[in-house]
């Protein structure tokens, strides 16, 4: 196999890392590998680690690179290199100080998770009795670093670039105030509902509920004030004759009834109570309200803030699967109990509880060439192991 026939990424991996284990990724294909950076380890402690790796990227500058940004596995692919993003299993390393988020980013952390097994500063560990989920100082933590940039209406997306150019002085200029969308597809041509075309399907008529792209003054509302000798403003709320639709609208005005009221919602990987800020307060308790909302049936491969009040949640493919990416491992096993992970404590592993957290996700045109697909157990079993097992593809 040659590293330019596919990209492929290790998307976990933590090692006594040397040149041998730098060689043989490089000649089995690894383009690049999210290296588990420290478990538990302070502040001053990861900047050790990353000075270790500092000096192994000096040492084997032929084999491996830093990871910074998506284009840098590029660049590692093209000069035959490996390139090395970093993890933390624990938020250990930002300590009780949020400006470390930033930091430690721009050093080259691109991964964390909010806790490992025991309770931290941001969240609950796993063996917690009880879960108490987010800290007051995680919830910091958790919007430093994801940004927070989902709004439904992308008012506030819009806002800052318009604010940008103007202070930069670039309207008017030559090029105009943005450089333009990419045509990344984000969904992907995997298998997913197709809500939008299907056998049978009844077209959109009438008002939008979102009260978008339609004058006021056209609605039968509107004409029957007037009829009857009433001033018809103002109207119950706001109608948008040229905004176009938004999710968050429609479902506010669903279930508040204006222009009129629902009987159901059907959505769709939509999550628009984390999309706009405020707006659980003002949909909760009308989405549990059945007089108020009879049916919601949501088609997502998550449970997220919004169909977590769903009457019926329809699975349906995930990002990965929608790329048309296969879990290699599931495609040649579908029995239970056939774990990748096992915790030390309570003989997790000759007690058979464990989960299985270690995939290989595989292209299409890489399936076709894939034997077979193992857990390798006995690597659990030697001396001083791993709490994780290999999992090895055969590929052609």
């Amino acid at each position: 196999m040659t590293n330019d026939s596919i990209l492929t990424i290790d998307g976990l991996q933590y090692s006594n890392w040397s040149r041998e284990i730098f060689e043989q990724m490089r000649a089995g294909g690894v383009n690049a590998v999210h290296a588990t950076l420290v478990y538990h380890e302070n502040t001053r402690e990861t900047l050790s680690r990353f000075g270790d790796w500092n000096r192994r990227f000096e040492q084997h500058a032929d084999l491996i690179m830093p990871v910074f940004e998506p284009a840098d596995i590029e660049r590692a692919q093209a000069s035959n290199r490996v390139g090395v993003f970093f993890g933390a299993q624990n938020c250990s390393p930002i300590e009780d100080d949020i400006d470390m988020v930033a930091v430690m980013r721009r050093l080259g952390l691109l991964i964390m998770q909010l806790t490992y097994n025991n309770q931290s500063l941001v969240a609950t560990g796993c063996y917690e009795s009880e879960d108490n989920g987010i800290t007051r100082f995680g919830r910091q933590a958790v919007a430093d670093a994801h940004g927070g940039m989902m709004s439904g209406s992308g008012f506030y997306a819009s806002w800052g670039v318009n604010m940008l150019n103007l202070l930069a002085g670039s309207y008017n200029q030559k090029g105009g105030m943005a450089h333009g969308g990419g045509k990344y597809n984000g969904m992907g041509n995997g298998p997913r509902y197709d809500l939008e075309s299907f056998p049978g399907q009844v077209g959109p008529k009438g008002v939008f509920l979102s009260r978008s792209r339609f004058p006021y003054e056209k609605t039968s509302e509107y004409q029957r004030k007037v009829a009857a000798g009433q001033n018809p403003y103002p109207a119950a709320a706001p109608w948008r004759t040229l905004a176009p639709p938004a999710l968050t609208e429609h479902m506010l005005s669903g279930l508040y009834g204006y222009p009129y009221k629902i009987k159901a919602i059907i959505s769709c990987m939509a999550n628009p109570l984390y999309g706009q800020a405020g707006l659980a307060d003002m949909a909760v308790e009308k989405l549990k309200d059945p007089a108020a909302l009879g049916l919601f049936i949501s088609v997502d491969g998550f449970i997220n803030e919004t169909n977590r009040y769903a009457d019926y949640l329809v699975p349906d493919s995930v990002m990965y699967e929608v790329w048309g990416l296969t879990d290699a491992f599931r495609h040649f096993h579908d029995g239970d109990k056939m774990y990748s992970w096992w915790d030390y404590r309570g003989g997790d592993f000759h007690q058979g509880r464990g989960m299985r957290i270690d995939l290989l996700l595989c292209s299409a045109s890489v399936m076709k060439r894939a034997n077979w697909c193992v857990v390798d157990r006995n690597a659990r079993k030697g001396k001083l192991p791993s709490d994780h097992a290999p999992v090895i593809v055969d590929i052609d």
